[in-house]
């Protein structure tokens, strides 16, 4: 008892010597009116630094894009280059609101009213909100100009190539150069500007293929532009008509095969050994084409030689290499063989023939009226020709696809009862009319 007497004596003590507490202010209202204007004060400040206050922001990316109306359009200019540039806008707003804006917000107008012709210019840019009830304000721009090339609108067509990069062939095979898949495709129009046109050197369909390949292979190319120098073009500012195309990447086989040669209306010393009997402008040709037809072929035949056009003064002739259909000659574009006839020792000779047999004329037809004469060229060696008379000479009419009366003009063979080494230069026929029996 005692001691909790004095416990209390004690507290009521330090509460005399320490004026200060907490519940007194409290319960003071000149205490709480104070605490209460500072917390105030203390909030005013926090609000309006953090959500009140006007700050800066940076935007960017904003696309500047040059419309091509208006002076530019009747002027027939096109930009060439510096569209579709970037710029950084600084705008400044409130603090709580200004970070929500995008490039969106913003419109970046070029000023083109001084442009008056093909050239480059500074073009200056006016930034402003796109939404005039926008809480911001644009401060400024990351270029206050841009510059731009104009040049006037023009058209051209350019003959088109094929091109095939990083083509493999497989073993024993050729890649051939590329080619257009469809000829149609051969012209390329392109449109633009006047100053790119004129650079352009050439147009190639271009594929990069990086494999290897065992037959001819078609692929889709894109149209790409080569300046006069002979370097890729930057083409974006230009209208490629057509952009894609189909070109064809052959692959071949080469093949070195003999020629071979064919006589007409030959003596048989000439028609048993043609090739004895002949000089060539080359033996062999070397043929290129899908390997399926050049594996099965063995010689290349020439277009045949009728004697008929053989003379001392006619002996040499471009016979045709005779090759199948998608092949070609290496090394002869023309595919032609210069053959000459050796006539040493031979000579031609005139005789009148009046001489002429019907062997296949119909049995139920008569000739009554024929013109049976013809003076013809004879050659053959000058020894033999000089024993020949002209009534060794006649002629055999070639009645083939007659079977009824009327006038006919008939090709005649000229044949000799003497000898094989001769043949007639030229080609003779008659005038007959036919009557029924």
């Amino acid at each position: 008892m005692v001691e909790k007497d004095y416990r209390q004596r004690e507290w009521q003590r330090l509460k005399v010597k320490n004026p200060f507490s907490l519940t007194r202010i409290l319960s003071s209202n000149r205490a709480v009116l104070a605490i209460a204007l500072v917390a105030s004060v203390a909030l005013w400040f926090f609000l309006t630094m953090e959500y009140f206050a006007e700050t800066e922001h940076l935007i960017t990316g904003i696309e500047v894009a040059i419309p091509i109306d208006g002076s530019l359009k009747d002027q027939g200019l096109e930009v060439v280059s510096g569209n579709s540039q970037t710029v950084d806008v600084v705008i400044e707003g409130n603090r709580a609101t200004v970070r929500n804006y995008t490039k969106d917000d913003i419109k970046v107008t070029p000023n083109v009213s001084g442009v008056n012709g093909p050239g480059k210019y500074q073009i200056s840019l006016v930034y402003t909100s796109k939404s005039p009830t926008a809480d911001f304000k644009c401060v400024s721009i990351s270029k206050p100009e841009i510059t731009v090339e104009f040049d006037r609108q023009t058209t051209a067509v350019f003959h088109l190539t094929a091109k095939a990069n990083g083509v493999q062939p497989g073993g024993g095979l050729v890649v051939e150069n590329a080619i257009l898949t469809n000829a149609a495709d051969e012209p390329v129009t392109v449109k633009g500007s006047d100053l790119l046109i004129n650079e352009i050197g050439s147009a190639v369909a271009e594929y990069t293929v990086n494999e290897t390949l065992e037959h001819t292979s078609d692929f889709m190319a894109n149209v790409v532009l080569y300046n006069r120098a002979g370097e890729k073009m930057d083409f974006s500012n230009l209208t490629i008509t057509p952009n894609k195309v189909s070109i064809t990447v052959p692959i071949t086989r080469h093949k070195e095969l003999p020629v071979a040669i064919e006589f007409l209306n030959a003596p048989a010393a000439y028609a048993d050994n043609p090739l004895e009997r002949v000089t060539l402008s080359q033996q062999t040709v070397t043929v290129s084409g899908p390997p399926e037809v050049v594996d099965q072929l063995e010689q290349i035949r020439l277009s045949a030689i009728d004697f008929r056009n053989v003379s001392p003064d006619s002996a040499v002739f471009d016979c045709d290499a005779l090759i199948p259909a998608g092949c070609r000659i290496i090394g002869n574009p023309a595919a032609k063989v210069r053959v000459t006839v050796d006539l040493k020792g031979h000579t031609a000779k005139t005789f009148k023939v009046t001489n002429f047999n019907s062997p296949d004329l119909p049995q139920n037809l008569t000739i009554t009226r024929a013109v049976m004469e013809s003076n013809v060229t004879v050659v053959g060696s000058t020894a033999q020709l000089n024993r020949l008379k002209a009534s060794d000479v006649y002629g055999e009419i070639d009645w083939s696809g007659v079977t009824a009366p009327g006038d006919y003009i008939r090709d005649v063979t000229m044949r000799f009862k003497t000898g094989d080494g001769f043949w007639a230069y030229g080609k003779y026929g008659v005038a007959v009319t036919l009557a029924a029996k």
